[in-house]
C-alpha cells in the first residue's frame, strides 16, 4: 500500500499500467517486437530478391538464347543458301558452254556426264533442247545422267512424249524469266526416282532467242539431312516449311511428320495454339523473327526463324523447349528458398539475443522519463521546463540534444520569417508578370485566322513577352505518328523547318513524351532530371519545357519552349503557360474551322454554278436562236438557224475572236463558265484597229451582260415558282369549299382542266385494282358488283 508522503513518489516499472487490450492486441516488448519485424523484413527481402533474380535470369537467359538461337538459324540457313548456290553455278557454266558451243550427241553426253564426275553433290544434270533445235529432224531432245545408289552413273533420255520434258517446271520457269531459276522440290518420276530441286539456267542463239534450259538437280535429301541433323539445346528440334506451309523437313524431335506431304498449318491451327499458328503464317510471309509459342505437341518454345532466300520461299525454324532452359532456373530458384530460411533462422537467433542488450537499458531509461517529467511539471507550474539531461553516449543522448536544438531553432525561425516573406512575394509578382503576358499573347493571337500566320506569330510573340531563346509549335501528322515541327522562331528552328524536322511520338524526346501522354514535362540540364542537350541547331539551349495542344479532348501537338539558363522552369510555370498552350490550341481549331468553312463555301459556289450551267443548257436546249443587230438609229431581231462564223467561233471556243480586217470583234458571253452567247462589234472601215482598251470595254460589256441576264433568268424561275404556288394554293382553296364527294372531284378535274390550257382531265376512284376484285369474288363464290365514280371535265 502507498503512504501518505508530502512529496510524490518515485515511478517504479510496477507503477505504469498498461491499458487493457483484447486477445490479439496483446501487449508485446520490444525485445520481441524487434527481432520479429527484423525477421518478417529480412525474410520477405529474401524471398523478392530471390524471385527478382530468377526473373532476372530467366530474362537473361531468353535475351542470351534469342540471340545465340538467332545466330544459329542464320548460319544454318546460309549452310543450306551455299549448298544451293554452289550448285547453280554448275547449271550456267553448262548453259554458258551450251550457248556457246553448238554440241554434237557424243559432245554433249560427254559433257554431261564429266560434269556429273567431277561434282559429287550434283545428283543429275541435263541440257533440253526447244524443239527441233538440237537437230532438224529431232522433236525432244534432253540427254540425262544421273546417280545410281551403288553410286555410278544413268543415262537416260528425257526427250520423248511419256516424259514430255516442255511442260516441267523445271524447262518452263527458266524459259519464262529467261533467268536461272530454282524449281519447287519435285518427284523426279521417269527420271532419277527421288524428291529434288533443280538449278535450271536458260540459254540462248546468237540472235537472242530462247534455245534451251540446261539443269543441275540436287537430290532434296541433302538439304532435309541438313535440317535432320541441326541441333538445337537436348529436346529441340529445326524444321524447314515451302511458301504453302508444307513440312519439307524435320528433326527427329519435332514429332510425328510426313515430310513432303503434311502442313505446319494444318498441325498449328489443328493444335489450337493460336501463337504457333501466328508464327508459321510469319515464316510463310517471309519474315525473320524470335517467337514464344506452344507447338502441336503442346511443348512451350522459343523458335527461332529465318527465310532461305533465292526466290524458294522456303523458311528455316529453330525451336528450344522452354522447360530445357529454365531447368537450371528452377533448381536454382529452390536452393535459394532453401538457404533464405536457413539464414533466416539464424540471424533471428543473434538478432534475439542482440537486442536484449539495449532493450534494458532503455526500459530504465523509459522509467526515469516518467518520473523526471512529473517532478519538473508540479515544480514549474507551467513554466518552461529545463533541458533533460542524458548522459549514455548513444542515440537517447542525442534525443536530448535535439530536443535543446529545437527550442533554439524557434528563436531562429522568427528572424528567417521576413526573407521567406520577401521570396513568396517574389514568386507572387513572377507569377502575375506570367499570367499578364499569356493573356497579353493570347489576345494577339485570336486575331489570326490564317493558320500558318497564326503559328509563326505566336513564336514571335512568346519570343517578345517572355525572351526565351527558342520557341517551337509542333503539330501531329494525320496518322498521329510524329510530331512535325510547323513554326519557330529561332535561326536554328528556320534550318529545322528546312529540312521537315519532326519527331516520333511517345519515343523521342520530351515533345514524343509530351504528344504520347498528353502532360507537361520539364527538362533541365542540372539535377535530377539531368538531359543532355547536343542539338547542334540549338546548341545553348540549357533548359527545356514542352506542353501539349489540346482542344476539345483531342491532342493536336506540342509547345516546345527552350531557355539559355539552367533551371529556368519550375512546376508552376508548366500551370502558367499551360493556359497559353490551351488558348493557342483553341485558336489553331478555330482556323481549321475557318478554312475548311471556306472550302464549304468554295464548294457552294461551285455547286451553284453547276446548276446555273445546267439551267441555262435547257433554257438554250428549248428556245430558238435569237438574236439582235443594232444599226444606229434601228435594231433589227434576227431569227436563224446557223451562226456567222466568227459568233460561232467564240460560242463554241469562249474565246475573243477578232476579224482579219482588225475592225470587227466578238466577245463571248459567259455565265459560270458557259458560253450562252456573244457580241459582234464592228467598226466603220475608216476608223482604226480595235486598241486594248476598246478591247478591255467590250470584255466588260460582256460580263455585265452575262450578269443582266443570269438575274433576269433567277427573276424568271422565281416568277415561274410563285406562280405555281398560287395556282395551287387557289385550287387547294376552291376543293376546301366543298363538302360534297361529287362536288369536290367536279371542281379538281374543272380547276386542272383549266391551269393546264383547257386540257382533258379525268378523275376517277376505283373499289379496287382492275382485275383483283373479280378473282377475290370468283374465289370466294361473290357475285358483289365492281362500283366505280367518274368525273371527267
Amino acid at each position: 500500500m502507498r503512504t501518505a508522503t508530502s512529496t510524490p513518489p518515485a515511478i517504479s516499472e510496477s507503477t505504469i499500467q498498461p491499458p487493457t487490450r483484447g486477445l490479439f492486441s496483446r501487449r508485446l516488448s520490444l525485445k520481441i517486437k524487434l527481432p520479429l519485424i527484423v525477421l518478417l523484413l529480412l525474410l520477405l527481402a529474401f524471398l523478392v530478391s530471390t524471385i527478382l533474380s530468377i526473373r532476372a535470369t530467366q530474362a537473361a537467359l531468353i535475351d542470351t538464347l534469342k540471340g545465340e538461337l538467332t545466330a544459329q538459324t542464320n548460319s544454318k540457313a546460309e549452310l543450306i543458301r551455299s549448298n544451293l548456290i554452289w550448285t547453280r553455278t554448275t547449271a550456267i557454266d553448262l548453259a554458258a558452254s551450251a550457248e556457246a558451243i553448238n554440241y554434237d550427241e557424243q559432245t554433249i553426253l560427254k559433257t554431261i556426264h564429266n560434269t556429273l564426275t567431277h561434282n559429287e553433290q550434283i545428283f543429275g544434270s541435263t541440257i533440253a533442247y526447244e524443239p527441233y533445235l538440237f537437230q532438224p529432224d529431232i522433236l525432244y531432245w534432253s540427254p540425262y545422267y544421273s546417280r545410281t545408289p551403288s553410286g555410278g552413273l544413268r543415262f537416260t533420255q528425257l526427250g520423248n512424249p511419256d516424259y514430255n520434258y516442255f511442260r516441267w517446271e523445271w524447262y518452263t520457269l527458266p524459259k519464262a524469266k529467261g533467268l536461272p531459276v530454282l524449281s519447287p522440290p519435285y518427284f523426279d518420276e521417269g527420271g532419277g526416282e527421288i524428291w529434288m530441286v533443280t538449278w535450271s539456267a536458260p540459254f540462248f542463239d546468237s540472235a537472242g532467242n530462247f534455245k534451251g534450259v540446261a539443269t543441275a538437280d540436287i537430290a532434296f535429301s541433302q538439304t532435309q539431312d541438313i535440317v535432320n541433323k541441326i541441333s538445337v539445346g537436348t529436346n529441340g528440334y529445326a524444321f524447314l516449311l515451302d511458301p504453302q506451309g508444307v513440312i519439307l523437313g524435320i528433326g527427329n524431335n519435332g514429332g510425328e511428320h510426313n515430310a513432303m506431304v503434311d502442313s505446319m498449318v494444318n498441325t498449328a491451327q489443328a493444335s489450337h495454339s493460336k501463337e504457333w499458328t501466328d508464327m508459321v503464317f510469319n515464316m510463310i510471309a517471309g519474315e525473320t523473327g524470335f517467337a514464344e509459342a506452344v507447338d502441336a505437341q503442346g511443348q512451350s518454345m522459343y523458335v527461332a526463324y529465318t527465310p532461305i532466300g533465292l526466290d524458294t520461299g522456303w523458311s528455316l525454324g529453330l525451336a528450344f523447349p522452354q522447360a530445357e532452359l529454365f531447368k537450371k532456373a528452377s533448381q536454382l530458384q529452390n536452393t535459394l528458398i532453401i538457404y533464405a530460411f536457413i539464414v533466416v533462422l539464424v540471424f533471428g537467433t543473434v538478432l534475439f539475443l542482440y537486442t536484449r542488450t539495449f532493450t534494458e537499458p532503455l526500459r530504465r531509461l523509459t522509467a526515469h522519463v516518467s518520473r523526471f517529467s512529473s517532478e519538473q511539471l508540479r515544480a514549474t507550474k507551467g513554466q518552461l521546463i529545463e533541458p533533460i539531461q542524458i548522459q549514455t553516449r548513444d542515440e537517447l543522448e542525442d534525443l536530448a540534444i535535439v530536443f535543446h536544438q529545437i527550442t533554439t531553432d524557434l528563436a531562429h525561425t522568427f528572424d528567417v520569417f521576413e526573407e521567406r516573406i520577401a521570396e513568396r512575394t517574389y514568386e507572387l509578382e513572377h507569377r502575375n508578370n506570367l499570367l499578364k503576358a499569356v493573356a497579353d499573347v493570347g489576345r494577339s493571337i485570336t486575331s489570326f485566322r490564317n493558320l500558318s500566320e497564326l503559328l509563326q506569330q505566336t513564336t514571335q510573340l512568346i519570343r517578345e513577352n517572355f525572351g526565351y531563346y527558342h520557341i517551337g509549335i509542333f503539330l501531329l501528322d494525320d496518322r498521329k505518328e510524329y510530331a512535325v515541327l510547323v513554326a519557330s522562331n529561332s535561326e536554328g528552328g528556320q534550318r529545322m523547318l528546312e529540312r521537315k524536322h519532326q519527331l516520333k511520338v511517345g519515343e523521342t524526346g520530351i515533345v514524343g513524351y509530351v504528344t504520347e501522354y498528353l502532360k507537361a514535362r520539364i527538362a533541365l540540364d542540372v539535377g535530377q532530371d539531368a538531359v543532355y542537350f547536343n542539338n547542334p541547331d540549338l546548341p545553348l539551349t540549357r533548359s527545356e519545357m514542352a506542353l501539349p495542344l489540346i482542344a476539345g479532348g483531342q491532342i493536336l501537338g506540342a509547345l516546345d519552349v527552350q531557355s539559355t539558363e539552367s533551371q529556368a522552369f519550375t512546376e508552376e510555370d508548366i500551370s502558367t503557360l499551360q493556359i497559353l498552350a490551351e488558348q493557342l490550341a483553341v485558336a489553331i481549331q478555330n482556323a481549321n474551322l475557318f478554312n475548311e468553312s471556306e472550302k464549304a463555301l468554295e464548294s457552294s459556289k461551285v455547286l451553284y454554278g453547276e446548276l446555273s450551267r445546267e439551267a441555262w443548257s435547257k433554257i438554250l436546249h428549248n428556245q430558238p436562236r435569237i438574236g439582235y443587230i443594232a444599226t444606229p438609229p434601228t435594231t433589227i431581231q434576227i431569227n436563224a438557224e446557223t451562226l456567222e462564223t466568227n459568233i460561232a467561233k467564240a460560242f463554241e471556243t469562249g474565246d475573243i475572236i477578232i476579224g482579219s480586217d482588225n475592225l470587227t470583234i466578238t466577245v463571248p458571253v459567259k455565265v459560270r463558265g458557259l458560253s450562252i452567247g456573244a457580241i459582234r462589234l464592228k467598226k466603220n472601215e475608216i476608223a482604226e484597229a480595235w486598241t486594248q482598251e476598246e478591247t478591255n470595254l467590250a470584255i466588260a460589256l460582256s460580263e455585265q451582260l452575262s450578269g443582266a441576264l443570269e438575274s433576269a433568268r433567277l427573276y424568271r424561275e422565281s416568277q415561274q415558282r410563285a406562280a405555281r404556288e398560287s395556282l395551287v394554293s387557289d385550287i387547294s382553296a376552291r376543293i376546301s369549299a366543298h363538302s360534297n364527294m361529287e362536288n369536290i372531284m367536279r371542281e379538281t378535274v374543272q380547276e386542272l382542266g383549266q391551269s393546264i390550257g383547257n386540257a382533258s382531265v379525268t378523275f376517277q376512284l376505283l373499289e379496287s385494282f382492275e382485275g383483283q376484285q373479280q378473282t377475290a369474288s370468283k374465289n370466294n363464290g361473290d357475285t358483289k358488283p365492281d362500283v366505280n365514280r367518274k368525273a371527267r371535265a
